[in-house]
């Protein structure tokens, strides 16, 4: 079970409520009605609990089916007999588990002798699931920058450095192969100045594509069962969703720089780079998260450094070659 989850293993005793209703057996519908009326400190009864002289809980009575009844009906006629209870011991996460099986409203809670003890309602359910949503995004957001938050909650500073920094070699070697790369084409740049001035708005698209991309991965490894037919659809989805936000992209670029500069040949560099690189980012942005799962590294961990220094590589690689070969 992930870390976002560990605390739903608490007792469920903390959660239960102690302000509820339960009927003796014996009472009619009018007779209920009208305890009912004497109930009003009690907020949001769904579900009237009706027990025995010795407080067993043998059935639960809806309200709407106790409105709909003829006033003269007596209570154990038109009960729910074995209704469906939680035991007190079990924890927070058993409980929950309970209301996704049979989406009540609220359970009764019972000891071990079937005693009624209290009430869990459907607040527990979203309260809980809604806390663990914020903590599995925060969580993500983290991993994604390659940072695991429940490590780094009680760190001492020398122990976040060491967690922390073998994170930041990655963006450290990209950078500096980045710089050998552009020296690499130095030539190129020389030629043709355009290209130097719109180096950051294509690496700039190609991370956020990447990011993106390695987003909805992440959401989607912690939910889905890894298989050949899964990677390639999604390959093929994410392939195709690319191209087409790298084709709107790089039309738009090509717009802008050829109304800035009065050249095609630059324009048309730049804008057929943007959409290339935000086509190929968009797929790193899948296969490198992946990868680490295939390979059962820690993906959540590594895969934020690694695709943005893979992105970065791959895209000013790109991006050079296609100028030297379309500049001269």
């Amino acid at each position: 079970m992930s870390e976002a989850l560990d605390h739903l293993d608490a007792p469920l005793a903390a959660h239960i409520m102690h302000q509820f209703v339960s009927l003796p057996d014996r009472l009619c519908a009018q007779e209920t009605i009208d305890l009912l009326r004497h109930s009003q400190d009690i907020p949001d009864i769904n579900y009237l609990y009706v027990v025995d002289a010795d407080n067993r809980l043998i059935g639960v009575l809806p309200t709407r089916k106790l409105l709909h009844a003829a006033p003269e009906a007596l209570v154990i006629d038109i009960m729910q007999r074995d209704p469906v209870s939680i035991p007190s011991h079990v924890s927070v996460l058993q409980a929950i588990q309970l209301f996704m099986e049979y989406k009540f409203l609220a359970y009764p809670v019972v000891d071990a002798e079937r005693r009624l003890v209290g009430v869990v309602d459907v607040t527990l359910f979203n309260r809980e699931l809604l806390d663990v949503a914020k903590r599995r995004q925060i969580e993500d957001l983290f991993e994604t920058l390659g940072v695991r938050i429940a490590k780094l909650a009680q760190a001492s500073p020398f122990a976040a450095f060491r967690y922390r920094f073998p994170w930041l070699l990655p963006t450290i070697a990209s950078g500096s192969l980045c710089a050998f790369i552009a020296d690499v084409f130095g030539d190129t740049l020389q030629k043709s100045i355009v290209i130097a001035f719109f180096l950051t708005l294509v690496l700039g698209l190609a991370e956020g594509m990447s990011v993106q991309a390695m987003s909805v991965t992440l959401q989607g490894l912690h939910a889905e069962r890894l298989s050949w037919g899964s990677f390639f659809r999604n390959i093929r989805r994410e392939g195709l969703a690319g191209l087409l936000l790298g084709l709107a992209s790089g039309a738009l670029v090509t717009l802008v720089v050829g109304l800035w500069y009065r050249s095609l040949p630059p324009s048309l560099v730049v804008g057929g780079s943007v959409a290339w690189v935000m086509t190929l980012a968009n797929m790193l942005g899948l296969i490198v998260p992946t990868t680490l799962h295939a390979l059962k590294l820690n993906f959540r961990i590594a895969a934020g450094p690694l695709t943005l220094a893979i992105t970065d590589l791959m895209t000013l690689t790109s991006y050079f070659t296609i100028a030297r070969l379309s500049l001269g």
